[in-house]
């Protein structure tokens, strides 16, 4: 997961998920590459505003690259039954990838 960069003042104690492809493109919902960290206020930018989704798309293919960019486009578009089970074993191995703690206060 990325920071995306703050289009305002940021609180970084409200940090959410943002999704490139939308939370129910079931396939790319979990890919680390499809998420980055977004204060609400640069979330709801990019998610709410023509100029916002632009720019993220811009941001996506800086920070992927272009076939990484590509290969994330073609996972989005593939079909993903829901599985509840999968998806939470998914989440608890990503989980284990993170420092024990992470504290607010090393943020820049």
């Amino acid at each position: 997961m990325y920071a995306v960069k703050c289009y305002g003042p940021c609180d970084y104690k409200y940090l959410t998920t943002s999704h490139f492809w939308g939370r129910v493109h079931r396939a790319t919902r979990f890919d680390p590459e499809n998420s980055d960290a977004a204060c609400r206020r640069c979330h709801a930018w990019v998610t709410d505003t023509a100029e916002g989704e632009a720019w993220l798309k811009a941001f996506k293919e800086e920070q992927l690259g272009s076939h990484n960019y590509t290969l994330l486009e073609l996972r989005h578009h593939n079909y993903q039954k829901k599985d509840e089970a999968m998806e939470t074993l998914v989440v608890r191995e990503l989980l284990k990838t993170l420092p024990d703690e992470v504290s607010l206060n090393e943020m820049p």
